[in-house]
């Protein structure tokens, strides 16, 4: 059977500790005995709170954040840091016993030093009790439902999945624990979003290249890197825009530059990069190099559908360059010389087939592809 008692002790101002008297509350109805022993604790803890006897300065302090949990004592004293190791503070706590396990109680409610650690297990032996008194068919009262995270389970477990589950009345305030990551302080929290949203990109980044060349990703080992001459040239940039003009004229896509067409990452330090003229950041020259590219081969109008980001993948370097759906056909300007060295700009229209980029050459073939993609809607 279970039953339920009231202890711990207070220090008041002048330095004197207080011991509670413990109180157990038992009852061949159990849930009788828990309603003396929740309004007897909240009794004593009125009592203490209102009538000034606990030095809050000394032995009294709040040392989890205070942006995420918050118990304000009578002057509003709120400490962050670490129990110290001989601590004098108040600690008064209502618990739960066991028949099987008399020498250890469960705390369902409590007043006193509050950390993270006391506010978990406040939380799990409310609902640990809840189910007790389902499993032995016993009658409850003033229930509450709450889903909550469990500081235990992501320190111990890596585990950050919400728990939903009912609870019996308790003065203790749990309901912080319906936020993730309750425990952590801003700057805690600032610093692991900003970890985790780097590993959930490399993660997605590794997963769309594992996917291989599709209707939305395409790979180009280099921007401006030529193979076969091992130096810089202007031509190698027109594979690039091929398949960025595809992108503008269908679906839009990604595309991985530093990365070869059997999936394997190359980056760009031994090619891009080892061609950049002494002195110069390789980075910046990359970036000027790739907008002149966009320039030379489109009109100014297609910025806005693009945007390129360096990414680092197993301490390679690559450049991904995301391409939006244009809102209107888009033509790639190849611009060659003529016999008498004149500049001629044959406008090519490219869209995406399944795993590469197309040229469509024929005016019918054109104007059929236009109008099924733009016109109907722009009528």
């Amino acid at each position: 059977m279970i039953k339920y008692k009231i202890e711990g002790s207070y220090y008041t101002i002048d330095g004197q500790e207080v011991i509670v008297n413990t109180q157990v509350f038992e009852d061949k109805c159990p849930i009788f005995a828990r309603q003396n022993a929740v309004n007897s604790f909240l009794c004593l803890k009125e009592v203490i709170l209102s009538n000034n006897v606990i030095d809050f300065e000394s032995n009294f302090k709040i040392i989890i954040p205070s942006s995420t949990y918050r118990l304000k004592s009578r002057k509003g004293k709120i400490i962050h840091g670490r129990l110290p190791s001989k601590p004098q503070y108040t600690e008064i706590q209502l618990c739960y016993y066991l028949d099987d396990d008399e020498d250890y109680g469960y705390t369902i409610d409590f007043l006193g030093l509050i950390d993270s650690e006391i506010v978990d297990d406040v939380t799990l032996n409310l609902k640990n009790e809840y189910e007790y008194y389902i499993e032995n068919n016993l009658e409850t009262s003033s229930l509450e439902r709450i889903t909550s995270y469990s500081y235990d389970l992501y320190e111990h477990e890596n585990i950050i999945d919400p728990n939903t589950f009912w609870f019996m009345q308790t003065t203790f305030d749990i309901s912080i624990t319906k936020n993730k990551f309750w425990w952590m302080s801003n700057e805690e929290l600032e610093a692991y979003c900003l970890a985790n949203i780097n590993i959930y990109k490399k993660n997605n980044l590794e997963f769309d290249i594992s996917i291989g060349e599709n209707r939305n990703i395409e790979f180009k080992p280099s921007l401006y890197y030529n193979f076969n001459l091992g130096k810089l040239t202007l031509g190698t940039t027109y594979f690039v825009a091929k398949s960025i003009c595809s992108f503008l004229n269908s679906d839009g896509g990604k595309l991985f530059v530093g990365v070869r067409d059997d999936k394997e990452i190359q980056g760009l330090e031994d090619f891009d990069f080892a061609v950049v003229p002494e002195g110069m950041d390789k980075k910046d020259f990359f970036r000027k190099n790739f907008d002149k590219a966009i320039s030379y081969y489109f009109s100014k109008t297609v910025w806005p559908y693009i945007n390129g980001e360096f990414e680092i993948i197993d301490g390679k370097t690559i450049f991904i360059v995301e391409v939006k759906p244009s809102g209107y056909p888009v033509f790639l300007l190849n611009k060659t010389k003529s016999n008498d060295n004149s500049l001629k700009i044959i406008k090519e229209f490219y869209v995406r087939a399944i795993a590469s980029s197309r040229k469509i050459e024929e005016i019918e073939e054109i104007i059929l592809y236009i109008f099924n993609r733009w016109g109907k809607s722009n009528r």
